[in-house]
C-alpha cells in the first residue's frame, strides 16, 4: 500500500491550528499550555482524531508508564465540545449521548443557547416537558 504524502500547505486550516499549538505548548512548556492544547484540541479536532493522538502518544510511552498515564486522567472532566450534527434518524439518540458525557458548565450553557434561539410557542412546549 502506498503511503498517502500530506503537505503542509494542503491541510486543513483546523488542524494547522493543531499543529501549532502542539509546537507553542513543547515550546514553553508549562502545564497551563499544556491544559489550552487540549482545549484547542476539543474545539478543532474530532473525536476520533483525538482518540488517534491519544493512541499514538501512549503507545509512545514505555508499556510501564502507560497504567499510570490512565490512572492520572481517571478523575479528568474534559470539555465535550459542540454537539456534531447528526443524521435525521439519529437526532435523539446522538442529543442523549452527548447529553451524558457532556460536563455539567457544558449541559447548562447549551440549554440557555438554546432556549435563547427557541420562539415563544417552543419555550412553552419546552417548558412543559421539562416539569415533567
Amino acid at each position: 500500500m502506498a503511503k498517502k504524502r500530506v503537505s503542509y500547505t494542503l491541510m486543513k486550516d483546523h488542524h494547522k491550528a493543531v499543529s501549532r499549538s502542539v509546537c507553542y505548548a513543547l515550546g514553553c512548556d508549562d502545564y497551563v499550555n499544556w491544559c489550552q492544547l487540549s482545549e484547542i484540541m476539543v474545539a478543532r479536532l474530532t473525536r476520533v482524531e483525538r482518540t488517534m493522538l491519544s493512541f499514538a502518544s501512549m503507545r509512545s510511552l514505555p508499556s510501564d508508564t502507560r497504567p499510570h498515564v490512565s490512572y492520572a486522567l481517571g478523575d479528568c472532566e474534559m470539555p465535550k465540545g459542540a454537539p456534531i450534527a447528526p443524521f435525521l434518524d439519529e437526532v435523539i439518540w446522538d442529543a442523549h449521548y452527548w447529553a451524558a458525557s457532556a460536563s455539567k458548565d457544558e449541559l447548562r450553557a447549551y440549554l440557555r443557547a438554546i432556549i435563547n434561539h427557541m420562539d415563544a410557542d417552543d419555550k412553552k412546549i419546552a417548558a412543559r416537558n421539562l416539569q415533567g
